[in-house]
């Protein structure tokens, strides 16, 4: 149905959706009218571009600040190091390389890009309701990894 309403345009000459109405019942097999097809193709198209603002709003919002990408690179090395104990990396430690890599990433998308937009509504900033809660827990775990480990050291 797309197909043959591309290949024709009606939206520029609406004469010309007799013609799509006359052909499309062929390749159905059923009846249908002139109206059910400018109305699907309207709910089509509108689905569409609601799909391509949500995906274009999660793919191109953000740009990534300099030197954001070495500064995440370098903190992931030093923290994939392995520690010198026997017993290898802890609880603990993993909870805090898994809160530095979370708040590396949210740095790597915390500052939203310049240019066009597809929704013709300007520049948009996106609020993200997790972003805060993200980063008290990271915090959180950070403060509960010192504290383990400063008791592991009075131990």
């Amino acid at each position: 149905m797309l197909r043959d309403v591309r290949e024709q345009d009606p939206y520029h000459n609406p004469t010309l959706w007799l013609s799509v109405a006359e052909n499309l019942p062929l390749a159905l097999g059923r009846p249908i009218t002139t109206r059910a097809i400018r109305e699907r193709c309207d709910l089509l198209l509108a689905q569409f571009a609601q799909e391509d603002r949500a995906n274009s709003r999660k793919s191109h919002g953000y740009r990534i600040r300099p030197g954001a990408a070495r500064k995440a690179a370098s903190t992931s090395a030093s923290l994939s190091q392995a520690p010198s104990g026997a017993s290898g990396i802890d609880r603990a430690e993993r909870r805090v390389a898994s809160a530095v890599r979370y708040s590396a990433s949210a740095t790597l998308h915390a500052e939203p890009a310049s240019g066009d937009d597809s929704t013709g509504l300007g520049e948009q900033v996106q609020a993200n309701p997790y972003r805060k809660r993200r980063a008290r827990q990271a915090l959180h775990v950070k403060q509960q990894a010192e504290r383990d480990k400063e008791l592991a050291l009075m131990l």
